[in-house]
């Protein structure tokens, strides 16, 4: 990885992270309040459910956040964060 692409790629897990750091926090405190703003006509009548994903994403955050530290990590974690986007 050059420094260019080393720095393009801290930036997007940066991104990423902050991301999925805020909704893992919506889901696992206020997953009704997150249904109601979707206004999804789908959504589960009891969302309490769905707070265990806000835990993985939080998870998710974290490792994302952790893996621009290390030039190796960054790498990988890039191509998992790649892969997790559709």
């Amino acid at each position: 990885m050059t420094q260019s692409e080393l720095k393009t790629s801290r930036t997007i897990l940066y991104a990423a992270a902050i991301v999925d750091f805020v909704y893992g926090l919506l889901f696992l405190l206020i997953p009704q309040w997150l249904f109601q703003l979707s206004q999804d006509t789908g959504a589960p009548a009891h969302p309490g459910w769905v707070r265990w994903s806000g835990g993985l994403l939080i998870g998710v955050a974290v490792a994302g956040w952790l893996a621009t530290a290390d030039r190796r990590i960054c790498r990988r974690a890039m191509v998992s964060v790649a892969a997790d986007r559709p």
